[in-house]
């Protein structure tokens, strides 16, 4: 398999335990671009998840002054590896990079099962 990222070979490993379930636990990334998404950590706004702080930032202070709730959720930071898999993945098309965090997000999202989740197109263009 080839990193959809870069297209650099992956060598899948194969366990005694994919064999007898038959489940194949595969990366779609090599390491060296898997490594270049940093997931957030233990320091963020708690309101736009905005990494290094432990209180809710200015931006967000602001905004609630203005009456504007903000409650993002994020799971990575939006570096430049994130912005440029977004452009290949939203303006380019690319529509394989769906895999690359399809188990990450499902796995967040069992926090969320009583939620409604809404697609909000990138301009009125998109929405037929």
């Amino acid at each position: 398999m080839n990193c959809l990222l870069c297209g650099q070979t992956i060598k899948g490993e194969l366990t005694f335990s994919s064999l007898f379930l038959l489940k194949y636990d595969c990366s779609y990334l090599c390491l060296a671009c898997a490594s270049s998404f940093e997931k957030i950590g233990e320091k963020y706004c708690p309101s736009c998840m905005k990494i290094g702080l432990s209180t809710q930032c200015q931006d967000c202070k602001l905004w609630c002054k203005e009456g504007v709730r903000v409650d993002h959720k994020a799971i990575f930071t939006y570096n430049q590896a994130m912005k440029d898999f977004f452009s290949r993945y939203k303006f380019d098309g690319d529509f394989l990079l769906r895999k690359v965090f399809a188990s990450v997000l499902a796995e967040e999202l069992k926090k969320y099962r009583g939620y409604q989740f809404v697609s909000i197109p990138l301009s009125p263009r998109k929405i037929a």
